[in-house]
């Protein structure tokens, strides 16, 4: 599949407000998230890392609206 398609798919998942199932079809298993901030979270390595950071930060934060535009 090309770049192009791949990023396409993300988006449209995104766009319908699919964001979990757009990162789990695309993410490595040794996906690396970086934050520019110091402490625990600044830099998080696999998937199971990652996933727990987005829970935590869903469980932590309240998302009022999202828009997304692309790729």
């Amino acid at each position: 599949m090309a770049v192009q398609d791949i990023a396409q798919t993300f988006t449209a998942l995104c766009s319908q407000g699919k964001f979990e199932e757009a990162c789990q079809a695309w993410w490595s298993d040794d996906i690396v998230s970086r934050e520019p901030m110091p402490g625990d979270m600044a830099e998080i390595r696999g998937r199971a890392a990652v996933d727990a950071k987005g829970a935590w930060w869903y469980a932590n934060h309240d998302v009022h609206s999202a828009q997304v535009l692309g790729p």
